[in-house]
């Protein structure tokens, strides 16, 4: 669901247009569950 959020908000047009690489652009979800943490890069 963070994904298709950073997706749908189209969050790194910001930094497109700052000048930096599409294929320098990472995006992450973090997941918490009590101590658990989950990281997904898509």
């Amino acid at each position: 669901m963070a994904l298709k959020q950073i997706e749908d908000k189209k969050y790194e047009s910001e930094l497109l247009s700052a000048g930096y690489d599409k294929d320098k652009i990472k995006k992450f979800a973090f997941a918490f569950e009590g101590k658990e943490l989950l990281i997904k890069e898509g």
